[in-house]
């Protein structure tokens, strides 16, 4: 099966690829947090008659609060930055079927000469991530999050 060829895969296709390489990361950063997390926590919960569900709700998640939402924030704003998988695997095809704003960007300012337009879409990528920083730090104000 062509999944990069056919035009209702593709873009599964090229996401599942950049899902394989990015979750490598957040796996490493993730176990990194939950070691950092003090054990004497969960055996105080074992003692108070807390089960392993207890004490992943009640402590791990607290926890890693931080990372879990830091990481999340840097997955929003990486994924714009999928053009390299797209371009290396499909340049746009099958028929514009994976097209994101980063290889539309590309193609204008360089295939079509478009300066322009390509600067246009690049403020409005710019304006997204923008937008999803400062939605990051309002909520981190609202709901009064440590780092």
């Amino acid at each position: 099966m062509n999944f990069l060829g056919d035009g209702r895969l593709a873009l599964g296709a090229v996401a599942f690829i950049n899902n394989w390489q990015w979750w490598g990361f957040l796996v490493v950063i993730f176990l990194a947090a939950m070691q950092s997390i003090e054990p004497s926590l969960y055996e105080a919960a074992q003692m108070d008659g807390a089960g392993s569900w207890r004490e992943f709700w009640h402590i791990t998640l607290p926890s890693i609060r931080p990372t879990f939402m830091f990481l999340s924030l840097m997955t929003v704003i990486w994924s714009f930055l999928v053009f390299d998988y797209i371009y290396i695997l499909t340049q746009g095809g099958p028929a514009g079927a994976t097209d994101v704003l980063s290889t539309v960007m590309y193609r204008a300012a360089f295939s079509e000469q478009q300066a322009g337009y390509a600067s246009a879409i690049g403020v409005i990528l710019a304006l997204i991530s923008a937008a999803t920083v400062g939605g990051y730090l309002y909520l981190r104000r609202r709901l009064r999050w440590e780092i």
